[in-house]
This record gives structure tokens, C-alpha cells and sequence, in this order.
């Protein structure tokens, strides 16, 4: 009775999953900010610009590509709004050989403007946007300080200090390369027991060298490290935050097990939990 659960709960995940992609094309919208008079010698402009001085006139070609291959869509409409603000009524453009071009815009005041792109492709909508800054090294806080959050932030920085941070540090030989050594790296943080992982890529040679640490952004992901940087003369710290080792991949259902039930631990009584990640599909009981 079990194997056949696990093997209708397969069935049915790869039947779902085959639809979805059945249904969906690989179109990739694609809009980028053009400034008129920001060229390079020669009258070509200036790739990957995403940065400009207020009150420079910006607009954006929007274009869309099929397994990347450029196509001609069927219509295309866009709107601008400022950073967290709403945006401007949706605007059809006409289209010239695959390419829509937005009609200019700017910003008199420090802060971000984005384009967003809607395109229709054989009855199908798909988005993109793309967002460029004015000044932004200008900007300001729009909210002011409050009174107490200097005591606040006192407590928190005091509560942070009394946990020991019982470093540890261990050589990872299969990543290192004759030119940089590299580590995991851990410390107790938040709370007794809870510990926030790093790859620690450095130089072997002796020396100073300069140091950058990579943040993590949202999600739960691997940390590879920087050491193709590390390579070039730089100390680097790809660090983690959800207290799991650097040799785990929280893709796995096993990984998705334990978060699960690090939520649920207080639980005394088995609890069966279904887990679904395709390809990989089952029960798991506790």
C-alpha cells in the first residue's frame, strides 16, 4: 500500500508539472533604459546604464525573445511608476520590427523610476520591468528617526553580545586550489544553538588584502563562495543566515523535512508529513 502511494503521488506531481510547462512558452520580456545623450565615443550607448543625474531624459525599448530567439509580438503596453508608488495607466505602443520604445521620462527628485512591460504573444500575457535611479546617492530617509530606537537598538546589540560566538572553522580541501585556501566557517548567533554558515575563501600567499562579504538575498539557497574572486587577491565571505551547513543542499526533501520540523518540534504524538518535491515525491513519518 505504501509503494503505491508513493508511486500515485509521483504520477500525479509529474502529470501537473507536465502541464504547467505544456502551457507556458519560454518568453522573456525584456526592457532597457536608453538615455539620449549618455554615448560612448563614437555615438554607441553606453551598455547597462541604470544610473543617471535628475532631470536626464530616459526611455525604454521593450522587446521579447522565444527560447532566445527574438519575436515580433502582438501588442505591447507599459506604464511608469516611481519606486512604491502606483503606477501610470497601462499604454499600447506600436510596434517596429520587435521593438517597442516607451516615450520619454525623468525624475526631478532623487529616487528610482521604473517602466513595467506587458506583451501579448499568441493570446498570452507575459511581464518584465526594468528600474533606473536619479541621484540616488542623494537619497534621503522619508521616515524620521524615532525617539527610543537608539535605546532599542542598545538592547538588541546587548542581547546579541551575551551569546558566545564559539567560532568554527574547517577546511574545505576540495574547494581550495593551490593559490587559496578555503573553509566553512560558523558562529552561534540569535540564540544558544542556532548557528549562521559561511564560505571563508583566502589568499595563501602573505600579505593584506582588501575584503567583501556577500549577503544572502531571499530564499533559502546553497552558498558556493567567491573563490574565483579569492583568485584575484581578495578575501571573501559568502555567508548564510538560516542555520544550515554550507554542505547541505536545501533543494533536497530532506532539507525541506528539517525546516518543517523545526517549526513543529514541540509536537510529542508521530505526526505524518507529505512531501512533494518533483522529481522526488513520498511520505515521511515522525
Amino acid at each position: 500500500m505504501m509503494r503505491f502511494c508513493k508511486f500515485f503521488l509521483f504520477l500525479l506531481c509529474f502529470a501537473f508539472w507536465g502541464f504547467a510547462q505544456s502551457s507556458k512558452l519560454d518568453i522573456k520580456v525584456v526592457v532597457t533604459p536608453v538615455a539620449a545623450h549618455y554615448h560612448q565615443p563614437g555615438g554607441l550607448p553606453i551598455p547597462d546604464s541604470l544610473h543617471f543625474t535628475i532631470g536626464t531624459p530616459v526611455h525604454f525599448t521593450i522587446t521579447a525573445t522565444l527560447h532566445g530567439a527574438p519575436i515580433t509580438p502582438t501588442a505591447v503596453r507599459y506604464s511608469f511608476n516611481e519606486d512604491k508608488m502606483e503606477p501610470t495607466p497601462l499604454r499600447a505602443l506600436p510596434i517596429n520590427q520587435g521593438v517597442a520604445t516607451t516615450p520619454s521620462s525623468t525624475m526631478q527628485q532623487s529616487g528610482f523610476l521604473r517602466c513595467n512591460a506587458e506583451v501579448t504573444y499568441m493570446g498570452k500575457t507575459y511581464k518584465g520591468h526594468s528600474m533606473v535611479g536619479f541621484d540616488v546617492q542623494n537619497l534621503m530617509p522619508t521616515v524620521p528617526m524615532t525617539t527610543d530606537f537608539s535605546a532599542w537598538w542598545a538592547e538588541q546589540i546587548h542581547a546579541a553580545s551575551s551569546i558566545p560566538m564559539n567560532s568554527e572553522m574547517q577546511l574545505l580541501p576540495d574547494l581550495s586550489t593551490d593559490t587559496v585556501a578555503v573553509y566553512e566557517v560558523s558562529i552561534q548567533a540569535v540564540e544558544p544553538g542556532f548557528r549562521v554558515h559561511g564560505i571563508l575563501a583566502m589568499p595563501k600567499a602573505e600579505g593584506k588584502y582588501p575584503v567583501v562579504m556577500r549577503a544572502p538575498g531571499a530564499g533559502v539557497h546553497k552558498i558556493g563562495g567567491m573563490i574565483d574572486e579569492a583568485k584575484q587577491g581578495i578575501i571573501t565571505l559568502d555567508l548564510g543566515i538560516h542555520g544550515l551547513s554550507t554542505a547541505i543542499t536545501p533543494t533536497s526533501p530532506k532539507v525541506c523535512l528539517k525546516i518543517i520540523l523545526s517549526k513543529a518540534s514541540n509536537r510529542a504524538k508521530p505526526t505524518i508529513i507529505a512531501v512533494c518535491i518533483f522529481p522526488l515525491c513520498g511520505w515521511w513519518t515522525t
